[in-house]
Order: structure tokens, then sequence, then C-alpha cells
């Protein structure tokens, strides 16, 4: 706006030869550059406006937000990672068996699984993954799926699994989820 009032001014001088047309041509430019720049600015803004509200954020699973990973107001790329989610519907315990128990598990067998920190309470699971190899502490990694549809279960709190195997004994192991 101040740039109109500017022109008009300079207008003016021009048309009482006060000002040389150079100077007159000058004020004239720097009135069309900012235009321009000003319509490039509103489509800028059109443009972000349009994006933004094109701009969906989803999740790819149901759950909990356990960590947020960028601030309100902050530019990110697509495909950034914005929060940390975590699905309790379903605990993963993990374990290690010795070598002597290792090929008596079977994958889909039942485990009965009591969380420390919730009393006697236990909850049936099944194996779902045997290492095939043995860690550092020369135990097989085994992975048993615990349903816990009410959340009772948290991840991090510690459990005992038992299994019955083949022999009628049955091997016990503590773990942390």
């Amino acid at each position: 706006e101040q740039q109109k009032i500017d022109l008009e001014r300079y207008q003016a001088l021009y048309d009482q030869h006060a000002i040389s047309q150079k100077e007159y041509e000058a004020a004239l430019n720097g009135f069309k550059m900012t235009e321009l720049s000003l319509k490039s600015a509103r489509a800028d803004l059109r443009s972000a406006e349009v994006n933004m509200r094109d701009t969906s954020v989803t999740a790819p699973i149901s759950g909990f937000v356990s960590a947020r990973k960028v601030n309100s107001g902050e530019s990110v790329n697509p495909g950034t990672p914005l929060f940390s989610l975590v699905d309790t519907s379903r605990i993963v315990v993990s374990s290690g068996v010795s070598e002597d128990v290792v090929n008596q598990l079977k994958p889909g067998m039942a485990v009965q699984v009591t969380v420390t920190s919730l009393g006697a309470e236990s909850f049936e699971g099944i194996v779902t993954h045997i290492s095939p190899v043995q860690d550092s502490a020369k135990l097989y990694p085994v992975k048993v799926e615990v349903p816990n549809p009410e959340g009772r279960i948290k991840v991090g709190m510690f459990a005992t699994a038992s299994v019955a195997l083949s022999e009628g004994v049955e091997g016990v192991a503590v773990v942390k989820e």
C-alpha cells in the first residue's frame, strides 16, 4: 500500500517536471517488483494452505503414543516418523531356553505366563518363534505371544513362563517382557 502511495507521489512530481524520467521509472519498477513479490507470496500461501488441508497423519497400527519425535510447528518431510506407537493388545514375552529343552518346543505350543506384578494371575500365550541360534548366554531365544485385551500387562513387566514338555516335566523360565 505504501509503495502505491509513493508511486502516485512520484507520478505527480514527474508530471510537474520536479524529478527526472529515470527517477520516476526507478520508482515505477520498484512498485512493479513489489507487486510481483506480493503475488508470489500469495501464491505460496495458497499452495501451503492446500498442502496443509491435504495433509493427514495416520498410524499403521492402533495403539498408544509412547514417544513424540517432533514438536508442534516443526517442518517435516513425508514419511518422517512423528511418534512411536505401542500396540499392547498382544504382548510378546521374550525368553531363552537351554539346548536340552529347545527341541521339545514347537511354534503354536501353549505357554502359561504369570506376570510377577499382577500376582498369581496366569495368562495363556503361544510360542511364536524359536531361534535356531544360541545367544551369548548359550540360550535359544523364544518368543511367546500373550493376548492382552484389557491392557493390564505393561511392556517391560517381569514374568514367569512355563510349558508342559513331552516327558511331562514343566520347563520354567523367568523373563522380562
